[in-house]
């Protein structure tokens, strides 16, 4: 197939538009907005002022000038610490520092103007209430910052799990409220709704698991995430598909200093005890050894060559990374054929593939089987297998290898 050079161009169009619908859409998201109206000492607006911000922790800077009705707005704005400075001529200076930007979220600032030189500088510190209380959004949100995700206990490293202390969220299937999905995370009834109607979101990226409820990823590093936002109601137009909440966890990104983490967790048996029904029922005189070792590490900075680049206030890196290894005997028990239940596997296997392969990895259980009676209990030391119930069943109790 040939394509005429103006089909091309219609392609090549066509992909950059697509390219640059998704960066916005991912701005706005997984980034915040900062906003105010820059007036004088008589509260009449300034138009044309010349308002800058700059991050503390990476130093880049950006800039724009209020309108006639004296407003400024940054949209897409990199989460952090910022300064945010005002100026015009004839007036002082007017800073602000300590400015929080979170993700998803409006933040106002405003700035009063006193008369002044431009050299003169009117510094204020930015307090928690006034930033955190939402003027621009109507919308329902929890932001849980680094500070909280450090401090809090998270359940399984999963920062998502703290969502639980936001207005309207409640553990799904309440009769246990230790349910979680396969991925470790908590099933969350926002508002009344189903958990499949919560939208799971990394970084603005979809992280949804189409077959169960939750997450597709689960970040277990804690100390990889910059925050999370919990949105539960009123959300805006970017947002669609959840009648739940949105849960965008944001990972963090380097700055102008090198710095890191790492920690080591372990579990094990060594620090577990035996329960009554162990003792009483499976007649145990130790836990089953199990050993888990969980290691992970953060480490970021400015990118920097020796005598080639020096990426200080421009390029930046930030990696994360973590293992599970896990080991040990755990004892189950399980449901799986008996003599008769095996024998009508075998005169299915000829014209069906699924049950000879059922019986293929059934290996040396089938001649353990065969010689133990329908209510015998048997311990096996094998590699676990989620075998399905075929015929009549006999309970085996078994080790499971790690």
């Amino acid at each position: 197939m040939k394509f005429s050079r103006v089909s091309l161009q219609f392609i090549y169009t066509f992909l950059v538009a697509v390219s640059l619908l998704t960066i916005s859409a991912l701005a706005q998201t997984s980034r915040g907005t900062l906003t105010g109206t820059v007036t004088d000492s008589s509260h009449a607006v300034v138009p044309n002022a010349t308002v800058k911000i700059t991050q503390q922790g990476t130093g880049a800077g950006r800039q724009t000038t209020t309108n006639s009705a004296g407003i400024y707005r940054f949209d897409a704005v990199d989460l952090g610490i910022y300064t945010v400075a005002a100026q015009e001529t004839g007036f002082a200076t007017a800073q602000r520092t300590g400015v929080e930007i979170a993700a998803a979220r409006i933040t106002n600032v405003d700035f009063s103007l006193q008369v002044g030189t431009a050299s003169q500088v009117v510094t204020v510190e930015a307090t928690g209430a006034e930033l955190t209380l939402q003027t621009s959004e109507q919308v329902r949100s929890e932001v849980l910052s680094e500070k909280t995700v450090s401090n809090l206990p998270v359940l399984g490293g999963d920062s998502l799990t703290l969502a639980q202390m936001a207005p309207g969220i409640a553990i799904g299937n309440l009769n246990n409220q230790n349910a979680i999905n396969q991925n470790g995370t908590l099933f969350f009834a926002v508002n009344g709704q189903r958990p499949r109607g919560n939208n799971f979101m990394i970084d603005g990226v979809e992280n949804n698991d189409i077959s169960v409820t939750g997450p597709a990823f689960t970040i277990t590093n804690a100390d990889a995430v910059q925050e999370v936002v919990v949105q539960t109601a009123n959300f805006s137009a970017e947002y669609g598909r959840a009648g739940g909440a949105i849960l965008n966890q944001i990972t963090k990104s380097g700055t102008n200093t090198y710095h890191g983490s790492v920690a080591w967790v372990y579990s094990g048996s060594a620090l577990k005890a035996l329960n009554h029904n162990d003792k009483a029922n499976n007649h145990l005189t130790r836990p089953p050894r199990r050993v888990e070792n969980i290691p992970d590490f953060t480490f970021g900075g400015p990118v920097i060559i020796p005598k080639l680049y020096n990426g200080h206030d421009k390029t930046f890196f930030f990696a994360a990374a973590q293992w599970d290894r896990i080991f040990g005997n755990v004892t189950r028990t399980l449901r799986v054929p008996d003599p008769t239940g095996i024998a009508t596997l075998q005169a299915l296997a000829p014209a069906c593939p699924n049950a000879a392969l059922y019986l293929k990895s059934l290996g040396n259980y089938r001649q353990t089987l065969i010689t133990t009676t329908p209510y015998a209990s048997t311990i096996l030391s094998q590699t676990s297998r989620p075998w399905a119930s075929a015929g009549s069943m006999t309970n085996l109790r078994r080790a499971q290898m790690g």
